[in-house]
């Protein structure tokens, strides 16, 4: 599996035993108001899959696109993530730099947020952190 999936308006893709997404292929939100929802483990052994996914929100919202496309920062829910390593975290911060609206990371558990501040995420002015909710 290495491609952006573009089958139906939403895919549940299993990445490997460790992760898992749901991503919506058309111009429109998930029912959530999310662009993308991680689930399971994310670390080294399958970041590579999601490269495509991210890259493809992020192309959505360049300002090439037509009028009508999403706009506004690119909204993923990490709320399911139940590990996550450094190697893995790197990925969504590279591309919060080149998302023209930014990137947030909604529901970050204890652990992520941990990982976020050693690697200097609060430094990235087109990242927000959203934290779980107490």
């Amino acid at each position: 599996m290495g491609g952006v999936p573009a089958t139906s308006t939403m895919d549940r893709l299993q990445l490997g035993d460790h992760i898992c997404w749901t991503y919506d292929d058309e111009d429109v939100y998930l029912s959530s108001g999310v662009d993308l929802r991680l689930s399971g483990e994310l670390d080294l052994s399958n970041r590579d899959t999601l490269t495509p996914v991210l890259r493809d929100l992020v192309n959505r919202r360049a300002p090439a696109e037509p009028a009508g496309r999403p706009s506004g920062p690119i909204r993923v829910n990490v709320s399911a993530l139940t590990f996550t390593d450094c190697a893995a975290v790197a990925l969504p911060l590279t591309f919060a730099r080149s998302a023209p609206d930014g990137l947030e990371l909604i529901g970050c558990r204890p652990n992520l947020t941990r990982l976020l501040t050693i690697m200097d995420a609060d430094e990235i002015a087109t990242l927000t952190v959203v934290r779980e909710p107490s």
